[in-house]
Formats: structure tokens, sequence, C-alpha cells
């Protein structure tokens, strides 16, 4: 944001400088500036979907671009640009939300390059990606970076990811940038003790986790669901068991999602069976609770940490507020918070404080069953190690937890089993370590291999 001069209010430049060939850019009026962006440098922002306006079609976006700059809209300049991105030129007619993740991104990056800018600054570009879409988006911004010559300042969390790609990495903390080197340099003779954490991090993080128990706490047979002809899950059947953790993994699309919301109850089946300590269930149930991906958006921003305690509690029949306040305090204990965080708003909060308060929050009502959706994508690497040994521990206690994740190594931390998705069906199920280890089907194969950087 500095670098483009578009630091949000309050944020101020107070010292420094900050020079791009050669023009000192804290000299430069707002009219230059106006032309410095997008034609000498230009920006892929984090969220794909809340960086295109979600009113005007593709089209529109590259001609807004154009009149923005005082240019004339060229179709065929635009046509080349979705063919650099690997997108059909049919794209120019959707809407932003008609598009899929990975889609919406390549518009962004061709977006980030139709003025042909020296410098491309991308913000956590595939945070939201799975990992195969992710390898292709960092794939193509290599290949595009190689082919026209323009620098690559990529933002990121994600270090394995990284280290296949960056030719230097610059390591921060608290605002200063600690160290800097080649990705060989940084592994194998890093010099500062947080980049030594990190690398560390960053290694396979597999934990052989044994079955602790065998008592089936939640079954779904023979599940199927569709949307209009296309039928998203087929045939899914898998079983919890108490205290323990299984994975359901697989690319964007596969169907994991849609199982996740079947098992907690938000969508019926079309065919087959939920059952929870051998009741059938139908539609939602407070012994099922869920854990959502983004922190961020989980909770309400204009209440409190207490207040978002005190409803699942009220919810339960909990109606003295002084009961709530102790069962508030354990909760927080529970998820290794400070009993002070009660009067926080989540702005206030960590990443992976909020987490831990939204982890909270599900265990506010007992549960038997956690639904971990993808709880640790939106964190960065010091902190993702923490909560997954909080899932750890809530296992220990007695609690299952499906885990609906792309991110194999942290199947391989929490899980003790790992079921692979595509395209609606689970094409491999079996102990963790026997997936990770010595998988034959070449999806499993597949995704394991997108995950490995060092």
């Amino acid at each position: 944001h500095a670098i483009l001069r578009i630091l949000p209010a309050p944020g101020v430049i107070t010292d420094g400088s900050l020079f791009f060939v050669g023009k000192n850019l804290f000299l430069l009026q707002s009219v230059v500036l106006r032309l410095f962006r997008w034609h000498a440098a230009s920006m892929v922002f984090q969220s794909s979907l809340a960086a295109l306006h979600p009113t005007i079609p593709i089209e529109g976006l590259f001609k807004d671009t154009a009149k923005a700059h005082d240019l004339p809209y060229d179709p065929n300049h635009v046509k080349r640009l979705l063919d650099m991105v690997d997108l059909e030129q049919a794209v120019l007619r959707n809407y932003p939300h008609e598009l899929s993740g990975g889609m919406r991104q390549r518009v962004v990056i061709a977006l980030a390059l139709m003025l042909k800018p020296k410098l491309i600054i991308f913000d956590e570009p595939t945070t939201a990606l799975d990992v195969l879409v992710e390898r292709e988006i960092l794939n193509r911004i290599h290949d595009l970076q190689r082919e026209y010559g323009f620098a690559a300042l990529i933002v990121t969390h994600d270090l394995p990811l990284i280290m296949r790609y960056a030719d230097r990495i610059g390591i921060m903390k608290y605002g200063v940038l600690l160290e800097e080197g080649t990705p060989k340099q940084l592994q194998k003779n890093a010099q500062h003790s947080y980049t030594q954490t990190l690398m560390k991090a960053a290694q396979n993080p597999f934990v052989q986790r044994k079955p602790r128990q065998k008592e089936v706490v939640f079954h779904a047979d023979n599940l199927h669901r569709a949307f209009g002809d296309k039928q998203v899950v087929r045939g899914v059947s898998f079983s919890l068991y108490r205290g323990n953790a299984m994975a359901l993994i697989g690319a964007s699309g596969c169907g994991k999602s849609t199982t996740a919301r079947m098992v907690c109850g938000l969508l019926r089946p079309d065919q087959g069976r939920l059952s929870l300590l051998g009741q059938t269930l139908h539609g939602t149930h407070p012994k099922i609770q869920m854990i959502f991906q983004d922190p961020f958006a989980a909770l309400n921003p204009v209440h409190t940490v207490a207040h978002h305690l005190h409803r699942p509690l009220k919810t339960i029949g909990i109606k003295s507020k002084k009961e709530r306040d102790a069962r508030i305090l354990e909760l927080l204990e529970e998820v290794e918070l400070d009993p002070d965080f009660v009067h926080r708003y989540p702005h206030q909060l960590s990443g992976g404080q909020r987490q831990r308060v939204v982890i909270a929050r599900a265990l506010a009502v007992k549960p038997a069953v956690l639904i971990a959706d993808e709880p640790t994508s939106m964190l960065d690497l010091s902190i993702r190690r923490g909560v997954l040994d909080l899932l750890v521990k809530l296992c220990e206690q007695g609690i299952s937890i499906l885990m609906i994740t792309h991110d194999i190594r942290a199947a391989g931390y929490l899980c003790s089993e790992i079921h692979v998705m595509d395209q609606g069906v689970i094409v491999e199920a079996d102990h963790a370590e026997n997936i990770i280890y010595q998988s034959t089907h070449p999806h499993t194969r597949k995704l394991i291999s997108a995950t490995e950087a060092l």
C-alpha cells in the first residue's frame, strides 16, 4: 500500500525513501501519482471477489480501467490478456459471482497487466484457493513474469509455497524486515530465530495419530446431492469416531463443502441417511457445530467476545448471567485465551485469537462433533500450528472432528484418517499415514505433490 501511495487512513509514511526507476515517489504530485498507478505499478489484491465490482460484467471492468487512464478500449488487447491467463473470451459476459475463485483471480491478474506495468504487487494472491488452483496461478504468474519482464513482489504468509517461486525472500515481523536471502540461503542458513521457526514450521508437520476409539458418533450413509442437473455429491459414506479427527480433502468444486453442509443440517441430501449417536438426523442439531474458514467474517465486528459467547449459552437455556459468565471464562481457558479477552472486539484480536473465539463459541453447547472448514487456511505459519494443537486437544477430550481442507499437511497433522474426494466421489480413504506415504490414486498424488515445496 505504501509503494502505491494508497495507505488507508490514519496511516501515514513518516520516514524513509521510495524510488521507482530513479524517481522519488514521495515527491510526485497526485496527478502524476495517478498515472504512476497501473501504468508503472499495479496490484493484485487478496480477495478477488472484493476487488471486482459485483454489478459490472468482466468486460465492463476492462473498459473502466481504460477509461480511467484516458485510453481507448481495445478488444483485441483484452483478448490477448485473457489468453495470457488461460481464460476463454466468453468470461467477458460474466459477472464476478458467476466465476470460480481461480477464474476471478486470473481476471484480476489480467487487469493488473492491462497497462504493461514494470512492477506488479501480489497481496496474498492465493489465500482462498485450493492447492491445485494456487499452484496453477503461481505457475502462470511465473511464466508471465519471464515473458513480459515485470518485477513481482508477492506478499504472503505461505512460506512453503513461495519457496518454489521467489528469487529472494524477505522475512518480516512487527513491521521490521528481519532477514533477506534466496530460498536456499534461508533454508540452509537462516540467521534470525524467527526465520528458523518459520522454516521449521514449513516442513511437513505430519504426525502419526492412531485412532483412539472405535465408538461411532456420527455416520453418513450413501449421500447424494444435486443442484439442478449437476450431481455434486455421489454416494459418499463415512463414520466419525469418538475422540478422532477425520479429514475430507480435495480440490475446489469436488463436493466436500456440500458434504459438510449436509452433515451440519444446512442442506438436505437428495438420497442417503445421516445419524448422530444412532439417531437419524433431519436438519440441524446442537451437538454438531461449525468452525468457519474465515475468522474475520465469522464474528460480528460491532460486538464483544462476551456477546458472541453469551448467545449460544442463552440458546441452550442458561438464563443466569452469573452462570453464563462463569462458563465463558471456562471456554476462554479451554481455547487458551486470557479472561480479559471477554471485553475485546474482533478488530482487537489477531487472526489466531479470532479463530480461537470461533472455536470457543462452537464449544459453548458441548458438541459431540465439530466440523472444521479450512480452520487454518487464513492463518500464517507461526499461529497455524497453535490452532491445530488446540483441535488435537479437543479430540483428546472426546470430541469428534470432521476437517474439510485442501491442505494435506494440516490434515496429516490433526487427523488419523483421510478421505479424498474428487468430482463428488470419495476416491480413496485410509489411515493418514497410508494416504500421505503410500497413496496410489492419481488425484491424491496430485494433491500431495502440490503441497511439497521444501
